[in-house]
């Protein structure tokens, strides 16, 4: 291209990659990483709610006791971050996988941008609820602010080959 935003490497679908582009792809990868993480941190935060001093009930599993903050048992707290982390680790592995579908065959975006949205509302939510109680969660603050730069970049990258020839 003329305005020299071609960088001589060719995508997985014949196209040249661009800086838009490769900022996509690239977002994906993180986005990855960043569910790997978070898959992992399910298991420390179950692990620190099972040290929370609750008990439960023999036969009908309800947990009573443990520490509270703000009106709230820690230990529910924390399975509820760990299930956000197992939930959202999940969704951002669906995301890289649909991600790439989306950016290099044929505009099959649709599984990967529903995922996108359905995380960044989930995020957005656990974030309030935890910020009403005084709590910051980078969780879920990290994975709202990961997932929209794949979503920009993405919906930049799908126009710029709709409205540049970057064929080889």
């Amino acid at each position: 291209m003329k305005d020299g935003t071609v960088i001589h490497r060719i995508g997985d679908d014949g196209c040249y990659m661009t800086k838009k582009r490769i900022i996509a792809h690239q977002s994906l990868n993180v986005v990855l990483v960043w569910g790997v993480v978070v898959l992992l941190a399910t298991i420390v935060f179950a692990s620190v709610a099972h040290l929370q001093g609750q008990t439960l009930s023999q036969f009908e599993l309800i947990a009573t006791g443990g520490n509270q903050y703000r009106g709230f048992y820690t230990a529910d707290l924390l399975r509820c971050e760990a299930a956000f982390c197992f939930l959202g680790g999940l969704m951002m592995v669906g995301i890289h996988l649909h991600g790439f579908v989306w950016l290099y065959e044929k505009n099959r975006g649709g599984i990967a941008i529903a995922l996108a949205v359905i995380l960044m509302a989930a995020s957005v939510c656990w974030f309030a609820f935890l910020a009403s109680i005084m709590v910051f969660d980078p969780v879920s603050f990290l994975t709202f602010f990961l997932v929209l730069i794949f979503l920009v970049s993405g919906v930049l990258a799908q126009k710029e080959k709709k409205e540049s020839n970057i064929g080889v």
